[in-house]
């Protein structure tokens, strides 16, 4: 994770699932700590599965930016696609 004038870049890879999903809040709540964050940037390009807790964590961050602010999913592999559009959460984030 890295913050850089307001935008926060969050490469993940492997899974995010119900063990890994706490630490990746976490990660979160501690980079941004105290910062005004404008934009979220996940690249998703190593990601082989992301479960229902995951996909709760990306939720809580993006509620956490507040209106007139993105969260923007990237380089999304057909996998994680289909586990977004079987959840309903392909229309949730840019």
């Amino acid at each position: 994770m890295a913050c850089i004038d307001g935008t926060l870049e969050v490469a993940l890879s492997g899974r995010v699932d119900t063990l890994t999903a706490p630490s990746l809040l976490a990660l979160y709540r501690e980079t941004t700590d105290g910062r005004d964050i404008r934009r979220i940037i996940i690249d998703m390009k190593n990601l082989d599965y992301i479960s229902s807790a995951g996909l709760r964590v990306l939720l809580i961050m993006h509620k956490a930016l507040g209106a007139g602010r993105r969260l923007q999913l990237i380089h999304l592999n057909e996998n994680i696609r289909s586990i977004l559009e079987t959840t309903g959460f392909e229309g949730v984030f840019d």
